[in-house]
């Protein structure tokens, strides 16, 4: 093989330079002259390599693959020089060298003039190289620095929202605490204030306050039943009640007898005298609701009569407890703004009108005093004025009459229907409702749950339901409609409270059982509940139930979840977030049994929480916020309580379910007694420090039996 035939990808082989060596080697050893010399093949070679070069593209990309194929084929041929473009090649570069280095001193000489010529052409291209690098770099460069400002843009967004979430989230938090504790100093319902006094501050308030006239136009309403009404001889208010209900019924639940004054009226009318559940402690003497009902509730109110005998006069006293009234069903209906009660002795009758502004104060009118037909007439008009409409949704038609209502939430509305079988079916026939999966016995009560909002927020809940399978601890869907905003479910049960399982050890322990039995059962099937307490276990048969599943997650299949805003209630707030309530955080099923701690923890001493306001709790500073964390402390070094906090913090149900047995604590009246009168402060607080000795005190009569534990009003 001649170096002439040697082309020039095949220089940088090593596999010719081998050849070629062998060859100059073996012409030397038999004494004759090599074919072609060594600097001649160099010439031949870079003479090649510049024609090459000079030929390529000096564009960027033409000369960036010119010099990768070039350094490719120096790779191969001399690795050690090529080491100094690409350093992942220098170990074979290293090879190269050592098997150079062995060569005779005869070729030494000839193989430092070509290092020195690939050396030049290396050089070369190290700079028209780094011209390219260079190049990239800067515009590498300000790509990122673009890309790095957008990130930021984003991120800085991103927080921004989360800022206001929480912002918002804290506000409403506030807004509903500020609002409870304006109950409870009583100035939303001027409690502190006689009716007559606070009728005379009303009247005061000449910007607020006005007095007139019903129109002149308003046509009496004359019918046989207002005449024998007004008739009949009363020897007491309290016989004036029924038969006044009787004709209000007749009057406004003919559905055509107002057809002259527009739309038709539907309407109950409810004698509500006696009943101090319908409106807190107030009893309104007549109710009219929403023919919806079947009990009176103020959520359905639309407009109250309040009666006095005939020969009573009609004064501030009985204005201003009229006035009461209309100020708690305003209360009960917050999208609602005009509200009417009339007051009536019969003879003279007057009527009071209240009107909430955009701010939540009130302007008050007083009308009269009219005759009864008048009044009545008005009445009519009242009960058809379109701002005078109670604001709770209505539930779907075929479900019937509400029986009870269950419970009120600024979203959500709950109420018991009464279901033969014939009944249920009609109802399932509506289009809109789909079929759950409960297994139930007719005839039954069934609670239904109603989205005050006109959007599927209870959508999640349904979800959860679904998931349940029929179980004595946990709900059953009966049916929901397709578009989320109402759910059916079963059992109906009474509110499950401290007060209700102090009368008896067995159901205690039972209803403890029950709730930690439900607990498990959802987090074998990944679901964590984020909201157990007291106000979501309901009794039926004997049995707890946990209910309300709004704030319920499902885990990932590995038993993970994303971080979410807590949702819960504030008393059974994960002791690990009381720092800071409003961050986001990953939910775990630890976080069910801290609650259900609580639980027992309200069971065994009710005095640890009389007063305490749980919305407060969202501030780290508040002293609930305080008392909880103090509370957590005491529980985690008391003797009998710490074993239990640690089994909570590791999801030890075995442990867990000894925690029923401090029921024992119940017969203890004497004990009972002993922490009234140690830690109750008098005005209505009580010393949260003292846990810690209550609780170890727990453990010391689990073997004592006494008396029962006197029940204890819950705050």
């Amino acid at each position: 093989m001649s170096l002439s035939d040697i082309e020039y990808d095949d220089v940088f082989t090593r596999t010719n330079v081998n050849r070629w060596f062998q060859d100059y080697i073996f012409a030397v050893g038999s004494g004759r002259e090599p074919t072609e010399s060594f600097a001649s093949l160099i010439d031949n070679v870079q003479s090649k390599v510049n024609s090459t070069i000079q030929s390529k593209d000096l564009s960027i990309s033409g000369l960036q693959l010119q010099h990768q194929e070039e350094l490719s084929k120096l790779k191969l041929h001399h690795s050690d020089e090529l080491s100094k473009l690409k350093l992942q090649n220098s170990e074979e570069s290293n090879t190269v060298n050592v098997k150079v280095a062995q060569l005779t001193g005869l070729v030494e000489s000839e193989r430092e003039k070509a290092q020195s010529s690939i050396s030049r052409l290396q050089l070369q291209h190290q700079e028209e190289l780094s011209k390219l690098k260079l190049q990239n770099s800067e515009e590498s460069n300000t790509l990122n620095v673009r890309v790095a400002q957008l990130t930021e843009i984003v991120e800085s967004g991103r927080e921004q929202v989360k800022d206001l979430q929480r912002q918002l989230y804290q506000q409403m938090r506030l807004e509903v605490y500020t609002m409870n504790e304006l109950k409870r100093h009583g100035e939303l319902y001027h409690g502190v204030k006689t009716p007559s006094e606070l009728w005379d501050e009303v009247r005061r308030d000449r910007n607020k306050f006005k007095h007139k006239e019903l129109l002149s136009s308003l046509t009496p309403l004359n019918h046989p039943d207002i005449a024998s009404l007004q008739r009949l001889v009363f020897t007491a208010e309290e016989n004036m009640y029924a038969p006044v209900t009787r004709c209000l019924a007749k009057l406004f639940g003919d559905t055509t007898l107002f057809r002259q004054y527009g739309a038709q009226l539907q309407v109950r009318v409810f004698d509500t005298h006696n009943n101090t559940k319908f409106l807190g402690n107030r009893a309104p003497d007549i109710a009219i609701c929403t023919p919806m009902i079947n009990n009176p509730n103020a959520i359905y109110v639309k407009a109250l009569l309040e009666l006095k005998h005939p020969d009573v006069s009609i004064t501030g006293e009985v204005f201003g407890q009229a006035y009461d009234y209309l100020l708690r069903v305003a209360d009960a209906q917050p999208n609602r703004n005009t509200f009417t009660v009339l007051v009536s002795n019969i003879q003279k009758n007057h009527f009071i009108t209240i009107v909430r502004d955009d701010g939540g104060d009130f302007t008050v009118s007083h009308h009269g005093p009219v005759s009864f037909p008048v009044a009545l007439a008005h009445l009519g008009t009242v009960l058809k004025d379109p701002a005078q409409q109670p604001d709770n949704p209505s539930f779907t038609s075929n479900l019937g009459a509400v029986d009870n209502i269950l419970g009120v939430t600024f979203d959500n509305l709950v109420a018991e229907f009464k279901f033969s079988e014939a009944s249920l079916n009609r109802a399932l026939r509506t289009p809109n409702l789909i079929r759950g999966n409960a297994l139930i016995q007719l005839p039954c009560s069934v609670a239904v749950k109603r989205c005050r909002a006109n959007r599927p927020v209870l959508q999640s809940e349904i979800e959860m339901l679904q998931r349940i399978t029929p179980t004595t601890t946990l709900p059953q869907l009966v049916f929901h409609s397709s578009d989320f905003n109402e759910f059916g479910y079963v059992p109906v049960g009474r509110r499950c409270t401290p007060a209700t399982l102090v009368r008896s050890q067995h159901l205690a322990r039972t209803a403890l059982n029950d709730i930690l039995k439900a607990i498990t059962w959802l987090h074998k099937n990944n679901i964590i509940h984020r909201d157990i307490r007291w106000g979501n276990i309901i009794l039926s048969d004997g049995h707890a139930v946990v209910i309300d599943f709004n704030c319920s997650i499902v885990l990932s299949a590995q038993g993970s979840a994303d971080k979410v805003l807590y949702k819960g209630g504030f008393i059974c707030c994960p002791p690990r977030l009381l720092d800071n309530i409003t961050q986001p955080y990953t939910p775990k099923r630890a976080d069910d049994y801290h609650a259900y701690l609580l639980l027992v923890n309200e069971l065994l001493f009710p005095a640890s929480i009389k007063g305490f306001h749980s919305q407060a709790v969202i501030s780290p500073e508040s002293p609930e916020n305080i008392r909880l964390r103090q509370l957590w402390e005491a529980l985690e070094a008391s003797k009998y309580w710490g074993p239990f906090v640690t089994a909570a913090q590791h999801e030890d149900i075995n442990t867990l379910q000894e925690l029923k047995e401090a029921v024992v604590m119940l017969n203890t009246q004497p004990l009972y007694a002993d922490i009234r009168n140690v830690y109750d402060t008098g005005e209505g607080e009580v010393q949260v420090d003292a846990v810690e000795d209550l609780a170890d005190r727990v453990g010391e009569l689990s073997t004592t039996s006494g008396r029962m534990l006197p029940e204890c009003d819950e705050e």
